[in-house]
């Protein structure tokens, strides 16, 4: 009798590790998927006035004034999400955690990161308003 329950005591606890692992890799690959879906939109509204040198740096973005007009990318890495920092020394932006590198352009130059900065959606207003989506 107790070679029966020690088999089900086993075969449920590998039914647990299987059904642990499904979750874990479900998780993995759609993971990013539903949160998109379940992530309010946020926006922030700026005066172009708080410009300085046609630059100005947030908690969340880095925002600059080109002859186009307003480029924004978020301070967020692509790599795993740290805030990334301006290095004027290097005229660089680095990721502080991992050591990506991207130019002032937002465009990838070294590191784990391989993807260019995140763009940022902007409209502009006729009050010299910007309206950022973060």
């Amino acid at each position: 009798m107790s070679s029966v329950l020690a088999r089900k005591a086993f075969l449920k606890q590998i039914g647990q590790i299987f059904l642990g692992g499904i979750i874990i890799l479900m998780s993995r690959l759609f993971g990013d998927f539903l949160l998109r879906f379940l992530k309010t939109e946020r926006f922030v509204k700026i005066d172009s006035k708080k410009f300085i040198d046609a630059q100005l740096t947030t908690e969340d973005f880095f925002a600059e004034k080109t002859a186009a007009g307003v480029r924004v990318f978020s301070r967020k890495c692509p790599h795993l999400g740290c805030t990334l920092q301006k290095d004027e020394s290097r005229k660089k932006i680095v990721c502080p955690c991992h050591g990506s590198t991207f130019s002032i352009e937002g465009k990838y130059e070294s590191g784990p990161a391989r993807r260019n900065m995140f763009l940022l959606p902007v409209k502009q207003t006729g009050k010299g308003k910007l309206i950022i989506k973060l």
